[in-house]
């Protein structure tokens, strides 16, 4: 992977992650790295439950302060999905992006725990207005993300 095809810089919410050229729908756009944990260990006050990616019904990766994982930001209206494949979490597009624009990904594609919620900002036309769990969004919605792989297969079942 090319090493300046992402970027991170400065948005209105703090820092995003940006494409340093065009992706193609479906292209790999990066992999998750960072510290393997378990759900008791995510939600015992000692790890950023918010900078976390979930990979299994008990795994989540805990993403690295300086990667592309823990800058990425939430849009009611994203560009990017992840997924989860042997056992390794990546994002890849789920439509084209053109160089310069910045990735997001609905954070309720990647949650079912009524753990975790927040106030959403993206400033999209069809925002929600909140963050939460994959099985609140509107039936129209789950099924284009599911038809578009862009939800892991243990969210919907958990």
């Amino acid at each position: 992977m090319d090493p300046d095809s992402l970027y991170i810089k400065e948005t209105k919410c703090g820092k995003g992650v940006f494409a340093g050229r065009s992706f193609k729908k479906s292209e790999l756009l990066f992999y998750c790295d960072g510290e393997v944990k378990n759900f008791d260990e995510v939600n015992s006050g000692n790890c950023d439950e918010g900078h976390c990616i979930q990979t299994a019904k008990d795994k989540y990766i805990l993403a690295l302060e300086d990667g592309f994982l823990y800058f990425i930001n939430h849009s009611c209206n994203p560009n990017s999905a992840y997924k989860v494949e042997n056992g390794k979490a990546i994002f890849i597009a789920l439509k084209d992006i053109r160089n310069g624009e910045e990735l997001v990904f609905d954070y309720s594609t990647s949650m079912n725990e009524d753990r975790w919620e927040l106030d959403c900002a993206c400033g999209s036309p069809n925002c929600r207005g909140r963050i939460r769990d994959f099985k609140y969004l509107p039936e129209n919605l789950k099924k284009f993300y599911l038809d578009s792989e862009a939800v892991p297969e243990f969210v919907p079942e958990i």
